[in-house]
């Protein structure tokens, strides 16, 4: 489990009004590789919870859109969570998909609100 407040976690924090859904995808893959990070939590200004970003999640969507570049479509550099969730809502679907414990929560009370949530695989 991850405590978003502990200052060793590697996260992204938004400023305030920053849109979530503008991130570029290759700078979050970036922070991701240079931390050695396979999953990145995105959180508000306020700190609360957005995303939980898969490396597996951006990469195979990366991927699949480089490989159908050739027929004009955006540069990979350029891609956005927004074109995650309009091109693929089944990846999308795996970086919305998280369970959230209080503080001080058990590994019980952590997998009981996993397996409340389909397809939940974090838990913040």
């Amino acid at each position: 489990m991850l405590k978003m407040t502990d200052p060793n976690v590697t996260k992204k924090t938004l400023i305030s009004g920053e849109n979530p859904e503008s991130l570029k995808i290759a700078e979050l893959l970036k922070l991701m590789r240079e931390t050695r990070r396979n999953r990145l939590p995105v959180l508000n200004a306020d700190s609360s919870p957005i995303f939980v970003l898969h490396i597996s999640v951006l990469t195979d969507y990366i991927t699949t859109k480089a490989l159908s570049a050739a027929n004009g479509s955006t540069s990979v550099s350029n891609l956005t969570i927004n074109d995650l969730q309009t091109d693929d809502p089944q990846l999308y679907h795996q970086i919305i998909t998280w369970a959230c414990v209080r503080i001080g929560a058990t590994l019980a009370d952590a997998k009981r609100a996993m397996e409340d949530i389909p397809r939940c695989s974090d838990v913040l």
